[in-house]
């Protein structure tokens, strides 16, 4: 096999693989879209309590860089009159509340264990993410397709060098 039809399977391989995994993100995001839909659909708005802050730190040994995330514990009333705790679904990078405020939540009725502070990005932020990377891998590798089949193997085919 020559040089530059190796270069161009890889390269479709590449793009390929791009616009798979894209597919995946999107799929996985539309599913996320679609449990967020179904949560906000049945979730009852109430007052919650911070009684709990979670912290987790973790340290990256190859960036020497920490991360830490939030993830605050609720007491509310739920609508039967039960006072219940509960966790946030997803925990936060940044955290605005300290033990003891008062803050507004969304709960599943049906799970009162679920549990999101309440507003359009808490609920719908992870899923969008997924959908949006999704949409620009598969375009990315779309992309990378089409410049292989315009580029194709006359005058040489494509260079190694055109990807550094």
């Amino acid at each position: 096999m020559s040089n530059s039809g190796s270069k161009t399977k890889t390269i479709a391989i590449v793009g390929s693989s791009l616009a798979g995994f894209g597919l995946l993100f999107t799929v996985i995001g539309v599913f996320m879209l679609y449990q967020a839909t179904q949560f906000a659909a049945v979730a009852v708005t109430t007052t919650g309590t911070v009684v709990d802050i979670e912290i987790d730190r973790s340290f990256d040994s190859e960036t020497g860089s920490e991360s830490v995330t939030y993830r605050p514990t609720f007491e509310y009333s739920a609508v039967d009159g039960v006072k219940r705790n509960a966790k946030t679904v997803a925990a936060s990078s940044s955290y605005d509340y300290p033990i003891g405020a008062r803050v507004q939540i969304l709960y599943n009725p049906d799970d009162p264990q679920t549990v999101r502070v309440s507003g359009f990005w808490s609920v719908y932020l992870l899923p969008i993410v997924f959908v949006a990377v999704g949409v620009l891998l598969i375009g990315l590798g779309f992309i990378v397709v089409r410049f292989l089949r315009n580029a194709g193997d006359s005058d040489g085919g494509l260079e190694m060098s055109d990807f550094d």
